[in-house]
């Protein structure tokens, strides 16, 4: 199951579509967990007063969140998620999980969140300086980001219909089944969710005193948004959210670097060799170095290395770009065979005369 990240400024009706996604989510038998502050007993105005208050309130968020995923529960993770390596860590969190994973934007204009903020109870409602605050360092989400992408924008300023047809697409996005069929079936799961989700923000909007807020009527605060019946007319995409599959710096299941100092022992151990084929090469001088003889490791039992045949010169940068090449290839798919120094001096000696004989 996904992990699906809710992104945008304060007050920008977040909660709201996190409640209309859970229940669409549900509605398609999806197991659905909601991460966020309010889930955390985590207080607005204590929780982000300061650089250290905030440092705690988003681990315990990361850490919630990467307890909650797995591959049979979709986490919903509501949170302010204005920081993009943030949103690149929850992203590697879902691929060293192997799920799926999508952003939802909320792209409300800062001067409605503003409304909605100071419309709220004291309680509930940020000070105007962390508000202030958490709004200038947002940074968008920007699809063209893997950890941002697929990338679902929901404005809530647009009405009912437009927030039910973007929950839908997020809920189809992140089901088990074909994109058309899962959007069909989220469709009709999300209509009341979606108007739930309108509803409340709608309410938030008018709780001021029942403006209709500037960016409503105009097209958005300080041109950041199109007009409204430009975007109204764009038609939602079908996208779909792929699995991500772990790699090496991600997969922790695997024993490839299970001891702590084995990395280090065979770079050593391959230094030897390099440091001898570079001595017997700075002996023959512009020629080819012929026979090159290693000294047996003392973890080898007293076993001779294999000889190497250098019927060309070899000289040092070449020598570092097999190095290179071989420790590659030995932290991510031999490492399992390389148990001591001597089999890595081994394998190295082998790999570059493999090298040398495809040039």
């Amino acid at each position: 199951m996904p992990l699906i990240v809710i992104a945008g400024l304060p007050c920008s009706g977040k909660s709201s579509v996190a409640t209309a996604l859970a229940e669409a989510c549900r509605a398609l038998g999806q197991d659905v967990q909601v991460v966020d502050e309010d889930s955390l007993h985590l207080k607005r105005n204590e929780s982000y007063k300061d650089a250290a208050a905030e440092k705690q309130a988003r681990g315990a968020l990361m850490s919630a969140a990467e307890r909650c995923l797995s591959r049979k529960r979709t986490v919903i993770f509501d949170s302010h998620n204005n920081i993009k390596g943030y949103r690149y860590q929850l992203w590697c969190h879902a691929r060293s999980a192997g799920t799926r994973f999508c952003m939802v934007h909320v792209d409300t204009p800062a001067e409605s969140c503003r409304e909605w903020n100071a419309a709220r109870p004291a309680e509930g409602a940020y000070s105007q300086d962390i508000f202030e605050d958490l709004a200038c360092r947002f940074e968008r989400p920007d699809s063209r980001n893997r950890w941002d992408s697929p990338l679902f924008t929901l404005r809530p300023l647009l009405g009912e219909a437009h927030m039910q047809e973007q929950v839908a697409a997020v809920a189809a996005a992140v089901a088990d089944g074909p994109p058309t069929a899962a959007r069909g079936a989220a469709a009709g799961a999300a209509d009341h969710a979606g108007a739930a989700a309108a509803a409340a923000v709608a309410a938030a909007g008018n709780g001021g005193g029942g403006a209709e807020p500037a960016a409503a009527r105009g097209g958005g605060a300080g041109g950041l948004l199109p007009p409204m019946e430009q975007i109204a007319d764009e038609p939602v995409p079908v996208l779909k959210a792929k699995e991500l599959v772990p790699t090496i710096t991600t997969d922790t299941s695997h024993n490839k670097l299970a001891a702590t100092n084995l990395q280090h022992e065979i770079d050593r151990a391959v230094q030897r060799v390099l440091e001898a084929v570079a001595a017997a090469q700075a002996l023959a001088g512009s020629g080819a170095p012929g026979m090159v003889t290693f000294d047996a490791p003392s973890s080898s039992g007293g076993s001779a290395l294999p000889p190497l045949d250098v019927y060309r010169p070899l000289f040092l940068p070449e020598l570092r770009r097999h190095k290179r090449g071989f420790m590659r290839l030995a932290t991510s798919q031999t490492f399992s065979r390389l148990r001591d120094a001597a089999a890595a001096q081994r394998l190295f000696i082998g790999y570059l005369r493999d090298q040398l004989a495809q040039q």
